[in-house]
């Protein structure tokens, strides 16, 4: 249960900061600050990320240089789409940015430039959440909802001939599908309505397929390789990197192999709706806005940190499901159709898969959905609920795939 209050300052107001701190614990409430407070053997990242999403409420200190501190920033963001209670507490006059001003609009301030210390200090107190204690006592009033009784942790489907690969079981549900701007302030129009769907249960890929994995469909089949690859050898010291300059053809040929090799398991790619479900981490799903987190830093690599190339796959923190790589590193080729125009989608939302947006057997002039983002991509473009296309002979160092087991009677 979520028992403590996180502060979010910059280093120059870290007397004050220390000071609330004191007298806030001397008054029962237990706080999180990250002088101290990371654990030996943690990262600083992985640390505050976890204080921010477990925390009864999200205290920032506003000053001139908290709000231009690029780390209150993100905190503020984690916060914001972790849902936590946020309460602004302003020490010194100050101009918000843009972003801050998106996320604190309509929230009270407390205004400790005004007013005695103690007054404010008692009022704030008033105001914080009592973490565990009152979270044990809220729900022993509430029963739990059957479908939460029911979500169970994900269990693992392993195959180990042709290749070994790990596929994750995503349990049947209903999620929100798209963006909604009142939440998200990069939401597009082609990923509007924000909706409700349903999806039948299926397994996907832990890790998007490697170069080492491909390599062995290429060896058995004598399928084309990537054209950056010598001597139909993959990339040195890249075997465990996910495969890049694949076509939607490429990807739908592994998967047809596979399948053949499998005993007829249904591989295929996922659909728009299966990935982004599992994307957001199916039944077990916060409502971030990246694959795992509302801090892409912890689970992407993107523009900022990647050093503009791939990384390793599981590189980063996995989602809910423990999928990995969903932001970012490579976007991913799915199943699912855009249409002929490349600025307006043909398959439009709400999302229904009975209008042909599934059909494989199409013009190849008709391009696909690609979802995820990749290491050269900002960060609004690694999110959950981002769409991109390519026409199915397209391949780049960017884009790569994962498959899924499903159901699915469709013949690919």
């Amino acid at each position: 249960m979520p028992d403590h209050v996180f502060i979010s300052y910059s280093r120059d107001d870290e007397e004050f900061v220390l000071k609330l701190r004191a007298d806030l614990e001397e008054l029962g409430v237990p706080i999180w600050l990250d002088t101290g407070g990371i654990r030996a053997g943690e990262t600083w990242r992985g640390s505050i990320v976890e204080a921010i999403e477990n925390c009864a409420a999200f205290l920032i200190v506003l000053t001139p240089k908290s709000v231009a501190s690029d780390n209150v920033v993100k905190e503020l963001a984690i916060a914001d789409g972790s849902k936590r209670t946020i309460v602004p507490l302003v020490h010194q006059d100050h101009e918000l940015t843009p972003d801050m001003k998106y996320t604190l609009a309509g929230l009270q301030r407390l205004e400790f430039t005004r007013g005695r210390y103690e007054d404010n200090l008692a009022h704030l107190v008033e105001v914080l959440p009592r973490g565990a204690e009152e979270t044990e006592r809220v729900s022993e009033s509430i029963p739990e909802s059957q479908p939460s009784a029911e979500v169970v942790a994900p269990e693992i489907l392993t195959i180990t001939t042709p290749i070994q690969i790990e596929l994750i079981h995503v349990q049947s549900g209903e999620f929100l599908m798209g963006s909604d701007p009142a939440r998200d302030k990069d939401a597009k129009e082609r990923e509007q309505p924000q909706h409700r769907l349903g999806v039948r249960g299926f397994y996907i890929g832990k890790y998007p397929v490697t170069n080492a994995q491909y390599s062995v469909f290429v060896q058995a089949t004598g399928h084309n390789v990537p054209e950056h690859w010598k001597n139909r050898n993959m990339p040195e010291g890249k075997n465990n990197h996910p495969v890049v300059s694949v076509t939607w053809n490429d990807a739908i040929a592994f998967s047809k192999w596979l399948r053949g090799e499998t005993n007829g398991k249904k591989f295929h790619l996922p659909s728009e709706a299966e990935w982004e479900y599992a994307a957001r981490g199916g039944p077990l799903s916060k409502g971030y806005i990246f694959a795992g987190s509302s801090d892409p830093h912890s689970v992407a690599w993107f523009d900022k940190n990647s050093g503009g190339a791939t990384h390793p796959v599981g590189g980063k923190r996995p989602n809910e499901l423990d999928v990995y790589d969903m932001s970012g590193n490579v976007w991913e080729w799915t199943r699912s159709l855009w249409g002929k125009a490349w600025g307006e989608p043909e398959f439009k939302y709400p999302y229904n898969p009975q209008d042909g947006r599934e059909a494989l057997r199409q013009d190849p002039t008709i391009q696909q959905v690609l979802r995820g983002g990749a290491f050269d991509a900002e960060s609004r473009y690694v999110r959950c609920a981002n769409r991109h296309r390519e026409s199915q002979g397209f391949g780049s160092l960017k884009i790569g795939f994962r498959v899924v087991v499903s159901s699915s009677t469709s013949d690919l």
